[in-house]
């Protein structure tokens, strides 16, 4: 699943939805289509070896190399893209988010 973000911000995702959204944009979502809206907040799937390239805005199995044009390593000499993030997966916490903006937990 993508990722749009601020950094540090926490992620939410909606059953079908594949990107992720911080909380604000849930709640704009919400009060857009006047229903409350069920998301679980995301962490970071660090182990499965596929990383979002927030140049390319798509998945990448095992990082990139020096054959794209967007690389950019991190300490400047080679190793991990600092364009590239972790994916992302349910963390299994689940909230309600209403058209009025309120958040609370809820159970799966």
């Amino acid at each position: 699943m993508g990722v749009t973000t601020k950094k540090r911000e926490k992620l939410y995702c909606a059953l079908g939805v594949e990107t992720a959204y911080g909380i604000g944009w849930w709640q704009s979502d919400a009060f857009d289509r006047q229903e409350p809206v069920k998301i679980e907040l995301q962490k970071a799937d660090g182990g499965s070896g596929i990383m979002w390239c927030t140049t390319e805005g798509e998945f990448v199995e095992r990082g990139c190399s020096y054959g794209c044009d967007a690389y950019a390593p991190c300490n400047g000499k080679s190793g991990r893209c600092r364009f590239m993030k972790n994916s992302l997966t349910g963390a299994g916490k689940f909230f309600m988010v209403s058209p009025a903006g309120d958040v609370e937990a809820v159970a799966l």
